[in-house]
């Protein structure tokens, strides 16, 4: 999918979830899961290059599994 031409519409900001990574084509891809339910996507879910979530992402927050509760 040619990305470059797809408007940013800070209107539609919004949380969703980055739950997979890989690549597609040779190049680097996030499996994003969307807040707007089963029906968007394929099942609520959708793979993005990471050229398009990188322009478009205002900030980002990391959960580690089994952080210590020293931090």
């Amino acid at each position: 999918m040619a990305e470059d031409h797809i408007p940013i519409d800070p209107t539609l900001a919004h949380a969703v979830v980055l739950a997979g990574y890989g690549y597609v084509n040779g190049a680097s891809h996030f499996l994003v899961r969307n807040s707007w339910g089963l029906r968007w996507g394929w099942a609520g879910y959708a793979w993005f290059s990471e050229t398009y979530l990188t322009r478009r992402f205002a900030g980002a927050f990391v959960i580690q599994h089994g952080a210590s509760d020293d931090v």
